[in-house]
């Protein structure tokens, strides 16, 4: 719509993108996509689970875990990886898994504002700052 009302301001158009952001971001996707894709978050989580005993402490773990993982990830690339964990937790888990998916993605939230990486806002306001 706004081609049509400004069709002069179509050239400018690359120059509106914040490309160091986008090459940050897709940088950090590519980073955690590896991570996700070797197996490293399944295997040492299979072996934290049996150092658990409770279901309460493996929901505040997941929780916790969700909160520091998006410091350091995206938080949606944090939630990729923790909200499939959690649903393959669904069959020994006696709570509704729901509520538990919900908490992990507050935590996300709250974890992401905390590093400009963790949250791609963050990241567009950081390289503003730092230019």
């Amino acid at each position: 719509m706004l081609t049509i009302v400004y069709p002069e301001k179509v050239k400018e158009y690359p120059y509106f993108v914040d490309w160091k952001t986008i090459l940050t971001l897709a940088g950090l996707l590519v980073i955690s996509t590896g991570i996700k894709e070797s197996g490293y978050f399944y295997h040492a989580f299979r072996q934290i689970l049996v150092k658990l005993k409770t279901e309460r402490a493996l929901v505040l773990f997941l929780i916790f875990l969700s909160a520091l993982l998006s410091t350091f990830l995206t938080n949606d690339v944090c939630l990729f990886i923790v909200v499939p964990l959690t649903l393959a937790l669904q069959k020994i888990l006696r709570n509704n898994i729901i509520k538990m998916v919900i908490f992990e993605a507050i935590a996300v939230n709250v974890g992401s504002l905390l590093t400009p990486i963790g949250n791609p806002q963050n990241l567009f306001l950081w390289h503003i700052f730092m230019a």
